[in-house]
């Protein structure tokens, strides 16, 4: 069976605090952000790395050089769909795991996406993904669960209710889905026309329409998936870092 792959998606607008930055290239404790998630995914163990450009894609090429394998997203194909078709076009995703990361959450820790992607293997599912219980507040989308704890349905923050804006469960940026599942299911969203903007959440509602298995992994440290999309995230993530390092919480 081929090895597990990996698709960085770091076609993000730009910083909005730095017009000249994308997000995934701001530099957060001393590298970029997406540096952080490079190397967590390779001291994970996986040797094939994608990232999936759009804008400003030449200083993501300068900065990494040859050190990885880059996929330019079309303009005219955007969000998390047209990143994953546009990778289907160059990469046969049949028979391996397919990780998808988002480029903004640099404090994730190796051992998570290691763990995340030896459950997705073990009970075989269709996709896997991390959440977190969290201690904050943020505008991410919420899990639902129904009485027995089974997942429900996953809502963005500005289409909740006041008791589901109450969940502190939310979704994240770091799925694993099974490549064949993942591959039938491009293919069928191609067959039919407005999927192209789904982003984590309307994956996860057409695998569930679908009938897919889904499994869901908490890690223990909410730190580890705050996404950075503006400066004040910026600042909390590095507030959070700083903890997270006082607390030893990144030493294996």
């Amino acid at each position: 069976m081929p090895k597990p792959i990996a698709l960085i998606l770091a076609s993000d607008n730009a910083f909005d605090v730095n017009e000249d930055l994308i997000t995934p290239m701001v530099p957060f404790m001393s590298k970029p952000i997406i540096e952080h998630i490079t190397d967590a995914i390779e001291d994970s163990g996986v040797e094939e790395i994608y990232i999936v450009t759009g804008q400003q894609s030449e200083k993501v090429e300068y900065y990494f050089g040859d050190a990885y394998k880059y996929i330019e997203q079309d303009e005219a194909d955007k969000g998390l769909v047209g990143a994953l078709k546009q990778a289907q076009q160059f990469i046969d995703l049949k028979d391996r795991a397919i990780i998808v990361a988002g480029a903004k959450a640099p404090l994730i820790m190796s051992r998570s996406i290691k763990k995340m992607l030896k459950t997705h293997q073990e009970q075989k599912n269709d996709v896997t993904f991390l959440s977190a219980d969290f201690a904050k507040e943020f505008p991410y989308p919420r899990i639902i669960r129904d009485l027995e704890g089974a997942i429900s349905t996953c809502i963005q923050p500005e289409k909740c209710s006041e008791e589901e804006l109450e969940v502190l469960e939310f979704l994240s940026t770091y799925f694993v889905f099974d490549g064949n599942s993942l591959d039938k299911e491009l293919d069928r969203m191609s067959a039919t026309s407005g999927n192209d903007t789904y982003d984590f959440c309307g994956m996860l509602h057409q695998f569930k329409k679908q009938s897919k298995t889904i499994n869901v992994l908490k890690v223990a440290c909410w730190y580890e998936l705050v996404s950075i999309t503006s400066y004040n995230e910026h600042q909390i993530a590095q507030r959070l870092w700083y903890d997270a390092s006082r607390a030893k919480v990144y030493e294996e």
